[in-house]
C-alpha cells in the first residue's frame, strides 16, 4: 500500500490491508507492534529486474574550515567501515552502505531472524540510482498519491493514472 506518513504501516498492523510496499526501514518503525508473523519479499520484476536505492545521505558542506573538514572526512572514514554500517543498518535497517557489512556477525544475526531479509538483500545486484531532478522527485510524489488513491478506491485505475500521467508531463517540460 502507498501512503503519506505512517498511514500504510498502521493500516497494515490494524489488519485494514494485508501488505505494504515501502522500504527495509518500515521495519524499524512497526517491529514493536508486530502482533502476526511479518515478512519482507523482494520488489516484483518483469523483464528485467531492477530496484532503485535512496534514502539518507553522508555529505560534507563546503564551508567548512579546513580543521571541520578533516574531522567531518575522517567520521565519514569511520561511519562507512564495515562494523559500523552494520551496527546501524541492525538499528535503523537501512541497507548498510558497503557489502562487507553483510559478512558482520550482528548482521548476519539479523538476516536470520528477518524472513526474507536476505532475499531482499538479493536485489543489490540489480541496483540502480533515482535521477536527482526535481521533475523526478514531483513525478514520484504524483504517483504515489495517484496509486494511494487508486488502493482506497477513491479513483479508478485508468483516470488516475492519466492524471498522473499529465502531470508528469508538465513537470518534464518545464
Amino acid at each position: 500500500m502507498f501512503g503519506v506518513g505512517y498511514d500504510p504501516q498502521n493500516d497494515f498492523l490494524s489488519g485494514k490491508i494485508g501488505c505494504i510496499w515501502g522500504t527495509s526501514v518500515s521495519w524499524a518503525f512497526m517491529q514493536d507492534k508486530m502482533t502476526f508473523p511479518v515478512g519482507i519479499a523482494r520488489v516484483p520484476t518483469w523483464n528485467t529486474p531492477n530496484v532503485l536505492s535512496f534514502g539518507t545521505n553522508i555529505g560534507i558542506f563546503r564551508t567548512g574550515t579546513p580543521e571541520q573538514v578533516k574531522a567531518c572526512w575522517r567520521f565519514i572514514k569511520w561511519f562507512t567501515g564495515a562494523k559500523q554500517q552494520a551496527e546501524w543498518a541492525t538499528r535503523t535497517f537501512y541497507v548498510p552502505a558497503r557489502r562487507s557489512s553483510l559478512e558482520e556477525p550482528a548482521y548476519k544475526e539479523l538476516m536470520a531472524k528477518i524472513p526474507g531479509l536476505t532475499d531482499e538483500l538479493a536485489q543489490l545486484e540489480y541496483m540502480s540510482f533515482e535521477p536527482k531532478n526535481e521533475a523526478w522527485f514531483n513525478g514520484r510524489k504524483n504517483l504515489d498519491d495517484a496509486l494511494e488513491r487508486i488502493m482506497r478506491g477513491d479513483r479508478a485505475a485508468q483516470p488516475a493514472l492519466d492524471e498522473a500521467a499529465k502531470v508528469l508531463q508538465k513537470e518534464l517540460s518545464k
